[in-house]
């Protein structure tokens, strides 16, 4: 499906130079949004095409998730000839987003001044593990070392245990968020009449401790350092999850505590009127949640949820992967989508979470899946033409190592 000409990105052409999660998944967003992405990868591909073990046929998933909506070109950035082509990219470019650790776009020889030369108009939005000018700019840094350097992981965990980064990568996807905020804003800018160069900087710690906003300021303003208390939250009770019969319930009842004594018949908790004050029961977390389980014990996780959503209390049930996909408000969202590949077949995967609709409440979506994720250097030689290159230097520059392409 082409983008229509009133779609948001139209027109926008992205330059992609990251790799792993937080870099493709910002781009994967700007392409969702209508932008053409190039996906610039080496000759031995993106990191993420063989990362991981799960697989749709023989491409990974963790590739598939993160890379739809783009177009891939191999180019050997070791390579004169490479370089070259990334300037001509660059140059017919409005955004480029690269996630190498600081100081490798100077030793290729795309410092900002460079940058600037060939377009002055250009956005680059830079993604590292701790800043451009930071003390730690020369350390490597993924998703586990984000949520531990940020203070995430010390929030998780039970009490008594070590702490536990989350099983999803947070940091990442918070950091392509926070990069593709960036790049918005900047195009944004550009309609207001500031045009020029623009240089957007997120980190994986910046982005992942602007997240804990709440704990953050907690501390700034107590000096109390915020603990762990396994699926619950610090500052309220109940906020948590309990077992049930089958499974576990998130229940989040603190506005109506009596009411949850009542409906889970521990009335004896109900009438103690020391525990209407939050900070008693928080003093008495544990006791209070050890009985408060063996009232939600007595249900099953539908049961609960059903008379809690009657009486109106925050609850819902705790899903794993199966759970999720299986749920009517999921199937509802439409956030399930499935993309056909010469490679994998038919495959599925998540939408962005964004919708846009025309107006008037119209029963349809404007769509954003456009391209399946791309195989690498399938779009080397047409994005080579649309560049200008002729017959007789694309075939030199296939010939000289400079760039790659999909044969067949």
């Amino acid at each position: 499906m082409e983008v229509g000409a009133n779609w948001m990105l139209n027109g926008i052409r992205v330059v992609d130079l990251s790799r792993a999660v937080a870099g493709p998944y910002c781009t994967q967003l700007l392409g969702d949004f209508g932008a053409d992405v190039i996906k610039v990868e080496p000759p031995t591909g993106d990191m993420g095409r063989v990362a991981g073990l799960s697989r749709a046929g023989s491409q990974t998933t963790y590739f598939l998730a993160v890379n739809r909506n783009k177009r891939s070109i191999v180019i050997d950035l070791r390579t004169e000839g490479g370089r070259e082509v990334l300037a001509a990219l660059i140059k017919g470019a409005d955004v480029l987003v690269e996630n190498f650790r600081p100081g490798v776009m100077d030793r290729l020889g795309f410092s900002e001044a460079r940058l600037k030369e060939l377009n002055p108009d250009l956005i680059v939005c830079s993604i590292s593990g701790y800043g451009q000018d930071s003390p730690y700019r020369d350390r490597k840094a993924l998703d586990l070392i984000g949520q531990t350097i940020s203070g995430l992981a010390s929030l998780t965990g039970e009490e008594d245990g070590p702490p536990t980064p989350a099983g999803a990568p947070l940091a990442d996807v918070l950091t392509g968020l926070n990069a593709c905020i960036g790049i918005l804003v900047a195009l944004a800018g550009r309609k207001n009449g500031d045009h020029g160069f623009k240089a957007v900087e997120v980190s994986l710690l910046s982005s992942t401790l602007s997240a804990l906003t709440i704990e953050a300021t907690s501390y700034l303003n107590t000096g109390q350092v915020p603990g762990r208390y396994g699926s619950a939250w610090f500052e309220t009770f109940p906020y948590d999850v309990f077992p049930t019969k089958d499974g576990w319930i998130a229940i989040g009842a603190a506005g109506d505590w009596q009411g949850l004594c009542r409906l889970l018949g521990l009335d004896d908790l109900a009438e103690r009127e020391d525990l209407l004050d939050m900070r008693t029961r928080l003093k008495e977390r544990g006791p209070l949640k050890a009985r408060l389980s063996e009232g939600t014990r007595r249900f099953t996780t539908a049961e609960l949820v059903e008379k809690l959503q009657a009486a109106d209390m925050l609850s819902g049930p705790v899903y794993d992967m199966a759970g999720v996909f299986a749920d009517e408000a999921v199937r509802h969202a439409g956030l399930r989508i499935e993309l056909e590949h010469p490679e994998s077949g038919q495959f599925a995967t998540v939408d962005s979470a964004a919708r846009f609709w025309p107006g008037g409440h119209e029963l349809h979506e404007w769509k954003k899946v456009r391209r399946r994720p791309p195989l690498l250097g399938e779009h080397t030689l047409e994005i080579l033409a649309e560049l200008g290159y002729d017959a007789n230097e694309i075939e030199a520059a296939c010939r000289s190592g400079a760039v790659g392409y999909l044969v067949g």
